[in-house]
């Protein structure tokens, strides 16, 4: 995936006035179509592409991730592997720039396995924080769009 810098990188690799390779071309529309399509991404606790989790031993996470332009779309579970309650607190951070969240905090509602009833949760700029509480071994659902600062 490309942020807006890569592109206008891309971008100014073709030579003004010069002899510009079909190679060169196809790279720079290369990078804007990988950008418009992206590739969906699955995240998990052991693959960390995108994201880690907090206290990464208590914590399981499967998410898939596409991005396409500026806009982002996250979804998968988030489980509590510990025998007690967790909320208020962080349960991943975004480690890659590219898929930070702009400025504004999102408040968002993910579905209980067991009951589905509604847990709020919160992605600021590059984590992921629970408002409510997950119980003991619970899992809970969530899908959420949002945008990338550039």
């Amino acid at each position: 995936m490309s942020t807006k810098l890569d592109i206008t990188n891309s971008i100014n690799t073709i030579d003004d006035g010069g002899l510009n390779t079909a190679a060169e071309v196809r790279a720079t529309l290369d990078t804007l179509k990988n950008n418009a399509y992206g590739s969906v991404i699955l995240d998990t606790q052991a693959t960390t592409n995108v994201v880690t989790a907090d206290n990464a031993t208590d914590r399981q996470y499967s998410i898939s991730l596409l991005k396409q332009g500026r806009e982002v779309t996250m979804k998968g579970f988030l489980k509590n592997n510990t025998g007690f309650m967790i909320d208020a607190e962080v349960f991943f951070t975004i480690n890659l720039g590219e898929y930070t969240q702009d400025s504004n905090v999102i408040t968002f509602y993910a579905k209980k396995q067991t009951d589905g009833t509604n847990v709020r949760c919160a992605l600021g700029s590059s984590t992921l924080t629970l408002i409510d509480t997950i119980g003991a071994n619970q899992t809970i659902f969530f899908e959420l769009t949002y945008y990338t600062q550039d």
